[in-house]
């Protein structure tokens, strides 16, 4: 679903152990250039993608993190992140 033209929402559901799955999609406002290089740039806004996965596993708690980031800046994000 598309909420406006920087934001989407994608929902699936439909498994016996994942409840559902959101996936929220925040665009920088690339096509008005004041915003994009005078508001967004002072502000520090950037691309979101928020992922959203309750997963029931009888009451236990299963720790779960997603790590995206570009493929050029991977090797430099595995070294400051040693746990991924």
């Amino acid at each position: 679903m598309q909420k406006s033209y920087s934001e989407y929402v994608y929902f699936a559901s439909g498994r016996k152990n994942c409840l559902f799955a959101e996936f929220k999609i925040n665009l920088i406002r690339r096509h008005c250039v004041l915003t994009r290089w005078i508001y967004d740039f002072a502000k520090g806004t950037t691309d979101n993608l928020i992922i959203d996965i309750p997963i029931d596993l009888g009451g236990r708690e299963l720790p779960l993190e997603f790590f995206i980031c570009k493929k050029k800046d991977l090797k430099k994000n595995l070294e400051k992140m040693i746990y991924l």
